[in-house]
């Protein structure tokens, strides 16, 4: 009896010490869980509203808003809320509070109840983004939350805010739960400055009443008891490290708390059974083999020690926890690392699109400019290698910005009907010399089809298309066409060069991959090749524009590259437009005028007015709109040649209403830019301007001042 006694209490006193410790590990991985679900909510609340941010400041930054014209910043606005899902707006208001302009309303709107009126006051004072608590929107006439801005603009004094309607947040959270990141039984619940409950994840037990609000943390606190519809609910809180709200995480108590007392009876009853088996079987070999079990049972010890390997799992256990934790901590680290430097990619590409080209423009003209200066000398062919050295220079940086702009979403469409016949045309004549110095043949079909897609991005793609079949056809020629399939046209650039093999027709797309030819020629290796790039655009200028892209190749035949369109109802007055450009044959200058060239890049703006002068215009350069008047003294220009970005943020349409203000309203204008963006377009039309991408050929920029002294 002494024996069984010296057995059992040690084995209960073992037991129960090991359902403590059981517990203690259950309720440290429930907290730890509900943590993890509370600070990745948190960091997918922060991850939005670094979005939202970011966008202001765009948007804070845009040539809209600098030149006061609100139609382009709501159309601006609207573009890009596009890619924010759960935003529903954007509202520029005055220093006074009054809203100038609302995307959720016309123009006019009234301005918002008390609490955003208190949020305008806030941004006041402040000299950063402002949150809000929860308010109801008198536009949207829903609860909102909102990210407000200040703008200190020279020219505009107010705040730019952005509005999230509590019902997307709650469709967000309902996503989480339906995904499994939120588990079955808890609930989610973001709550704003205030403590009111913004939105909540379904789930829970039903109570007495919808609770509407929740006591904020406490600094350090970890797990903590909250009511929820009168239940009792054990919560862990995250609070933004951006604004003033808070993402809770609310599990039953039995999730942190288990049933301590179900456990540890439960492990005592299976180690009495296990006892009360080990003594049967030992009474057994104790009857039978006496000989054997006296000297086992005399040195049975009445104090059991713990299994080394259970102390050594729980030490195992805690180390993952420690490396888990670690890993969340590094997890964030690397968001926010993510986050920083997409912003800095964001600003570089706002600037690198144009000052990158700035140089390279000033290159294109002083080259074409020495190789008009030294026509017949011995030495021209050197100039003919820097002109091609330029021109593979100015496609690849194109190739890479053009790449980088897309893949950052700075690329945006601007749908409109399309007539293909002018567009075709234009190809045909743009292409036609080089074809012929490569002993190609570029043949054009008539194709009089109206089509939805954004002109400009569409000649891009197409021109990147004919370049890249040129660089890769060595004999016979190219053809250009479309065929109407339905409710959409397809629209083809065929070639006759080597094909590609079906194993490889995918990687054309990749960036920089250039197909082997093991059988080329040494005179085909000399050919122009390209940058690798054009293909890559190619693919992600038709995902942007929505049109679908096939590719037909049959080896030693040639290919065929197609575009599918979605047809249009044709418009009288597309006839003649291709995107902008017009394509008539005009008539040789009678006489050459007096050209303004507005540039405040010193380099640039001399290579642009010697260019002039040799082809015999009297030019007059400025760096501004104001300069340009004050060096005119009285006369005004038969053209103006204007950079799209100046310094002081005065832009190219701004300084063509400077001198035309001084001049009249008739002064035909060209703006030389690296935006080619719908907003940009826009502005350039509204000036009644022609826009040109940069770097500028001098093959199209004397063909544009042809056609705009003429319309003049």
């Amino acid at each position: 009896m002494l024996l069984v006694a010296g057995v059992v209490a040690p084995l209960i006193a073992f037991a129960w010490a090991v359902a403590s410790w059981l517990l203690a590990e259950q309720r440290q991985a429930a907290v730890l869980r509900m943590e993890a679900v509370a600070g990745a909510l948190a960091l997918d609340l922060d991850h939005e509203l670094e979005s939202a941010l970011t966008l202001l400041e765009t948007l804070a930054a845009s040539e809209g808003l600098a030149r006061g014209q609100l139609q382009d910043l709501r159309r601006e606005a609207l573009v890009m809320l596009q890619s924010r899902p759960l935003w529903s707006a954007v509202i520029l208001s005055d220093a006074a509070g009054r809203p100038l302009m609302n995307t959720a309303a016309p123009m006019g709107a009234p301005p918002p109840g008390s609490r955003g009126l208190a949020l305008l006051e806030a941004v006041r004072r402040s000299e950063g983004p402002v949150f809000s608590d929860l308010f109801v929107g008198s536009a949207q006439r829903r609860p909102l939350l909102a990210v407000a801005v200040p703008l200190r603009h020279r020219v505009f004094q107010g705040a730019l805010s952005m509005t999230i309607p509590a019902e997307t947040i709650e469709q967000r959270l309902g996503a989480l739960a339906l995904a499994g990141v939120i588990p079955a039984g808890w609930v989610a619940l973001v709550a704003d400055g205030d403590g009111t409950i913004v939105a909540r994840s379904p789930g829970g037990e039903a109570g007495g009443g919808r609770t509407t609000v929740i006591a904020p943390p406490a600094a350090g606190a970890g797990v903590t008891v909250q009511s929820l519809d009168g239940v009792a609910m054990r919560a862990v809180a995250r609070r933004s490290r951006l604004a003033g709200w808070t993402v809770h995480c609310l599990a039953p108590p039995e999730v942190i708390d288990g049933r301590p007392g179900a456990t540890r009876w439960r492990l005592l009853g299976f180690g009495l059974m296990a006892l009360a088996v080990s003594l049967g079987w030992a009474a057994l070999f104790a009857w039978r083999r006496p000989e054997v079990a006296a000297p086992v049972l005399a040195d049975a010890a009445p104090g059991a020690v713990p299994d080394p390997g259970v102390v050594k799992g729980g030490a195992r256990q805690g180390m993952v926890e420690h490396q888990l934790r670690e890993a969340w901590g590094e997890a964030q680290a690397a968001q926010q690392e993510a986050e920083q430097a997409n912003r800095a990619k964001t600003a570089f590409l706002a600037a690198a699109s144009h000052d990158l080209r700035q140089p390279a423009q000033s290159l294109v003209l002083f080259a074409e400019l020495l190789k008009t200066k030294l026509r017949g000398h011995p030495d021209a062919h050197i100039v003919d290698s820097l002109l091609d050295s330029a021109d593979t220079l100015n496609r690849t940086l194109n190739g890479l910005l053009d790449i980088s702009r897309i893949d950052a979403g700075f690329v945006r469409t601007d749908p409109e009907h399309v007539a293909l016949a002018p567009l075709i045309d234009e190809l045909r004549r743009e292409f036609a010399e080089p074809a012929a110095a490569r002993g190609l043949r570029l043949r054009a079909v008539a194709c009089g089809v109206t089509v939805r897609t954004d002109p400009v991005l569409l000649a891009r793609l197409l021109r990147h298309l004919v370049e890249n079949a040129l660089a890769f056809t060595e004999r016979g020629g190219l053809l250009i066409g479309c065929r109407r399939h339905g409710a959409h046209v397809r629209l083809d650039v065929v070639d006759s060069g080597r094909g590609i093999p079906p194993e490889q027709i995918e990687a054309i797309f990749e960036a920089f991959v250039r197909l082997d030819i093991p059988d080329q020629l040494p005179s085909d290796r000399d050919r122009p090749q390209g940058s690798g790039l054009g293909l890559a655009i190619v693919r992600r200028l038709a995902a942007a524009l929505g049109h679908r892209l096939e590719v037909a190749s049959t080896v030693g035949r040639g290919t065929r590259v197609s575009i599918g369109l979605p047809l249009a109802a044709p418009r009288p007055d597309l006839s003649g437009a291709v995107g902008g450009e017009g394509t008539e044959i005009l008539p040789p200058l009678r006489q050459p005028g007096l050209l303004l060239v507005i540039e405040d890049k010193l380099y640039v703006r001399t290579a642009m007015t010697s260019v002039l002068s040799e082809w015999g215009f009297e030019v007059v350069e400025a760096a501004s709109g104001r300069e340009a008047v004050r060096l005119l003294a009285g006369r005004c220009p038969d053209l103006i040649v204007a950079d799209q970005r100046l310094h002081d943020s005065e832009s190219g349409d701004a300084a063509i209403r400077v001198v035309r203000a001084a001049c009249g309203e008739g002064v035909p204008a060209v703006i030389v830019g690296a935006d080619s963006s719908p907003a940009m377009r826009a502005a350039a039309r509204e000036a009644g301007a022609t826009l040109l991408g940069k770097p500028v050929s001098l093959h199209e920029l004397r063909k544009v001042i042809r056609k705009e002294l003429h319309r003049g």
